[in-house]
């Protein structure tokens, strides 16, 4: 009986995460998507790696747009990987065609849908990953209402800004961020060019500006983003891409999971983990 008493006093005292997705899945969004299904079993382990091993639980909320097969789908918190993973695995990139997409949409069924842990002692996080802002309809949901009821049951909204995001939709997106004490991040891209002397070198696309380095970054390094390389002296910034042609051939690669890992692993350290 007392070592039944003191593993439950054990796992109360475990720090808790509730970590929900709100996914952009339409047609732009493929490369985006297929990290999240990749890396989230790699994102789990270094969360996992903390001491005390933080408790989390994640929920995924995909959105497109009306006139699309889906407006939202929405799957439940849990703590099992695997099944998270068959989630992400279950979702492809479709639809969209205009630039603007249901993102408040999908921030109320994140907020509202999914059966948070209302704990005081829970930390509840939003990923808002997304390449558009939002598309605004006369009988629609408001993405300031929808955030600012976030905010109100203890939910930060981090935002991750993919390739492509207008002006505009990072200004909202930096707002969403903003009214619910989360943070506003910029994918960073890479991709590997050749000088004329056969030499390799890393470009970095980071929320428009350009990073190119001397050399072919190792993995990670190109993952702290090219804002952090600067401070480093690693890369330099550009007035725009190395022409196609001294691109090596392939899918460029981004830095989602560092992004999210390293923004659960933040949210954790604020709960008392040690990494």
């Amino acid at each position: 009986m007392l070592a039944a008493l003191l593993l439950t006093l054990a796992a109360a005292n475990v720090p808790r995460i509730d970590v929900a997705f709100a996914l952009d899945t339409t047609g732009s969004m493929g490369d985006e998507i297929d990290v999240v299904k990749e890396k989230i079993v790699d994102i789990a382990r270094n969360i996992s790696a903390g001491q005390p091993r933080p408790d989390v639980r994640f929920g995924i909320v995909a959105y497109r747009d009306r006139g699309d097969v889906y407006l939202t789908k929405t799957f439940a918190f849990s703590r099992e990987i695997a099944d998270v993973q068959k989630t992400l695995r279950s979702l492809d990139a479709n639809g969209g065609g205009d630039e603007p997409e249901a993102v408040a949409e999908g921030l109320y069924a994140a907020v509202h849908e999914l059966q948070w842990d209302f704990a005081k002692d829970t930390a509840r996080m939003i990923f808002l990953i997304g390449d558009a802002g939002p598309h605004q309809y006369p009988d629609g949901k408001d993405w300031k209402k929808v955030t600012s009821e976030a905010a109100e049951k203890g939910i930060t909204i981090s935002v991750i800004g993919c390739s492509g995001l207008s002006a505009a939709g990072e200004r909202v997106f930096e707002k969403i961020a903003r009214m619910a004490d989360g943070q506003m991040m910029h994918l960073t891209y890479t991709r590997v060019a050749r000088a004329s002397d056969g030499r390799k070198y890393s470009v970095l696309n980071e929320g428009g500006k350009t990073w190119v380095a001397d050399r072919e970054l190792s993995e990670s390094d190109w993952k702290k983003g090219g804002e952090a390389l600067a401070k480093e002296g690693k890369v330099r910034a550009a007035a725009s891409p190395p022409p196609a042609a001294v691109m090596e051939a392939g899918p460029g690669k981004n830095n989602l999971d560092a992004e999210i890992a390293g923004g659960i692993r933040a949210k954790a350290e604020k709960l008392g983990v040690s990494y």
